[in-house]
């Protein structure tokens, strides 16, 4: 097994990440959630946005 330590002292290793979200409360104690993170990695520019859902519902 090979491990490979990345560089890092590399003078642009920064991460940029910006989250938009909203709730939505549908009935008493179940929410839907909503997000989408804009992302900007420059160690890793194939990282990309991400958009997400969750229910959450609590009995």
């Amino acid at each position: 097994m090979n491990i490979t330590i990345p560089n890092t002292s590399a003078d642009d290793d920064h991460l940029t990440a910006l989250m938009l979200g909203t709730s939505y409360y549908l009935q008493g104690n179940t929410r839907l959630s909503l997000n989408y993170e804009l992302l900007e990695d420059h160690l890793n520019p194939d990282l990309g946005n991400l958009f997400t859902v969750q229910m959450q519902v609590a009995l």
